[in-house]
């Protein structure tokens, strides 16, 4: 039976007392800092959570058995492949609309460009309209004076 084949399994892990991971730091001497004291203390925690993560473990896998969790595994492993594609989908969706985004961008300075271009070159004519002008009424003056 699967139950009897988990029960077996679970049996085979060490108890929290013989696995060196759960061995607790001892206190620090008497005369030990504050940092001494808050290291041992933050270890000892760690040790308890993973004591507590494992005993939830084995309670999980003794009410449902090896084979849920491996299923469990394969689901989620599917789903990370699945989100992980869509993720690279959507990034390549990204990457052309910024794209777009960035071509137009670039089209609308280039126009901007030409326009001001064009604008200045407009200027730079009635200029040299106006200055020829002036350059007539000044010659035509000296030639009605002299």
């Amino acid at each position: 039976s699967s139950s009897a084949t988990d029960g077996e399994q679970a049996s085979q892990h060490p108890l929290p007392s013989d696995d060196p991971r759960y061995a607790p730091v001892p206190a620090p001497n008497a005369g030990a800092s504050v940092a001494q004291w808050r290291t041992a203390i933050e270890h000892n925690q760690i040790v308890l959570e993973r004591m507590d993560t494992d005993l939830t473990n084995a309670e999980l896998q003794l009410e449902y058995g090896q084979s849920s969790w491996k299923v469990l595994a394969q689901t989620i492993e599917t789903l990370e492949l699945r989100a992980a594609a869509g993720l690279t989908a959507t990034n390549r969706r990204v990457h052309g609309i910024n794209q777009q985004r960035k071509a137009a961008h670039l089209a609308t300075l280039n126009s901007e460009t030409e326009q001001r271009t064009a604008w200045l070159d407009h200027i730079l004519h009635v200029r040299s309209i106006r200055q020829r002008l002036r350059d007539a009424a000044s010659a035509k003056r000296a030639r009605v004076d002299g």
